[in-house]
């Protein structure tokens, strides 16, 4: 009832505005080069190698709405102030119309309802942009940088061991610049960061007075950054296997395979609350009663913004480029190629190892510096294993099927229909811990005819017999299951 007369007549306890409508222009410039060889060192020895030069741009706004927040050049002198709690009756623990918002440094109170105010900014205290700079402003047009150049090392051999391609040894061992997306990157999001825009928001007011009327509060913003100085992410791939060609066209191999990221992002809030602040005395609410709940009652809980380290804003969104992963697998294939009508593969990938680095977990000291937390080691040790899949198998199969003879009309055209046809199957399993089915496909597929044979005569092969074809017959190549490093 009271929401339809507040509707009708335009009273609202809460209205939200940006101040700005944004449409960024996100561009990048990326320039590659690379030299390699071939040699052919002896008959059983064969050589690859090369080097690829990377000039990679980031994403960034071509109409520089963008800001980047620099944490070595926020300031708490620069801060702005943040309304706290108080009791305008001058009696701790307080509720109600008494509990209001309080200029800390002035001791000056905001009113009845006010409460809704704690923990916004203080208009007109410290500055909107203390850390923040413009793209172009301060730093570089993209708003952070990357090295002008990377150079990107490969190296592949093969090694015939026989002599006669029976037995092989191959390997390969390169250095991979991965560009991250916009999304993954912040680029999108960081020009919401002030001072290009702002959202503001009044309370209790009207429509028709909207902008004249009600309490109009400003929240500290969140913020989106890069590293200014960052190194391109980076992946080394590495392998090595023996190849050997066994009886019945069929060859395996048994490879080993490994990867080990660098300098890739991870994302940490930079304003986080440090652990175990809300039990702090600093950080409990002066006009709340204690709570049975430890922390409950606290800052931390109820106003996090007034207990984060760089005051003036909510958390920011911070890429650190200090991110790895590790992983090491065994690669196995069995496969014969398409003869005699038949064919198979199989592929088993064991994962040996798969470890990766986990965000930093901060501490703040009270001029805003930040320091990673002393238990890092420990919780990298208990949080960094990724539990590899111990087995991921594929298995392939086609069986071109024998034809059917018959000699009255009906029976005929099926026997003809299903001369050209052919058995497939596929099949991939794998978990952690034990071996599942996945997947499983059966499919019997009729070929398109290419000729015609005429009644009474053998197919193509027969002994003695001539047969009139009209073109020839194709067989559909088997599928291939192959690894990929």
């Amino acid at each position: 009832m009271f929401g339809f007369a507040n509707a009708a007549t335009g009273a609202f306890s809460s209205y939200s505005q940006i101040s700005k409508f944004l449409e960024g222009k996100f561009i990048y410039n990326q320039n590659d080069f690379y030299v390699q060889d071939n040699w052919k060192v002896n008959r059983k020895l064969t050589l690859d190698y090369g080097v690829r030069f990377v000039n990679q741009q980031p994403y960034y706004d071509a109409r520089k709405q963008a800001s980047n927040f620099l944490p070595e050049t926020w300031a708490s002198s620069s801060a702005p102030l943040l309304y706290v709690a108080g009791c305008a009756n001058g009696v701790s623990p307080c509720a109600g119309a008494n509990r209001q918002a309080m200029n800390p440094v002035t001791g000056q109170f905001l009113g009845t309802n006010s409460s809704i105010a704690i923990g916004t900014l203080v208009p007109g205290s410290g500055s909107p942009i203390n850390g923040l700079a413009v793209q172009g402003e301060r730093i570089v047009d993209t708003g952070y940088k990357w090295p002008t150049l990377g150079a990107a090392p490969r190296f592949g051999m093969a090694y015939d061991v026989t002599g006669n391609q029976h037995l092989l040894i191959r390997g390969g061992a390169g250095l991979y610049y991965d560009r991250p997306s916009a999304n993954a990157a912040g680029t999108y999001n960081m020009i919401g960061n002030p001072p290009v825009t702002n959202t503001a928001t009044v309370r209790y007011g009207q429509l028709q007075t909207l902008g004249n009327g009600g309490l109009s509060t400003l929240r500290a913003p969140a913020l989106q950054a890069n590293g200014y100085n960052s190194p391109l992410p980076a992946s080394a791939q590495f392998n090595i296997g023996i190849q050997a060609a066994l009886p019945w066209a069929t060859t395996v191999d048994v490879s080993y395979v490994g990867q080990h990221s660098y300098d890739t992002i991870q994302t940490v809030n930079l304003n986080s609350i440090d652990i175990g602040a809300a039990f702090l005395a600093s950080s409990q609410d002066p006009t709340a009663a204690p709570s049975a709940t430890p922390g409950a009652s606290s800052l931390a809980a109820t106003n996090p913004d007034l207990v984060r380290s760089y005051r003036g804003y909510s958390a920011i969104t911070q890429r650190f480029y200090n991110g790895w992963r590790t992983y090491h697998s065994l690669q196995l294939s069995l496969n014969r190629r398409f003869r005699n009508g038949f064919s198979f593969g199989f592929n088993d990938t064991i994962g040996l190892s798969d470890k990766g680095s986990i965000a930093p977990r901060l501490d703040h000291g009270a001029a805003g510096t930040y320091s990673i937390r002393s238990d890092q080691a420990d919780a990298q040790a208990l949080l960094g294993d990724n539990a590899p899949q111990a087995h991921v198998l594929k298995a392939n199969v086609v069986w071109d099927l024998p034809d059917l003879k018959a000699s009255r009309s009906i029976v005929r055209a099926l026997a003809l229909r299903r001369s050209d046809s052919r058995f497939e199957g596929v099949r991939a399993s794998g978990d952690r811990r034990r071996l599942t089915l996945r997947t499983h496909r059966l499919i019997l597929r009729p070929e398109k005819m290419m000729g015609e044979r005429k009644q009474g005569t053998p197919r193509s092969g027969s002994s003695g017999k001539k047969v009139t074809s009209h073109g020839p017959r194709r067989a559909r190549p088997a599928t291939s299951l192959g690894r990929a490093c």
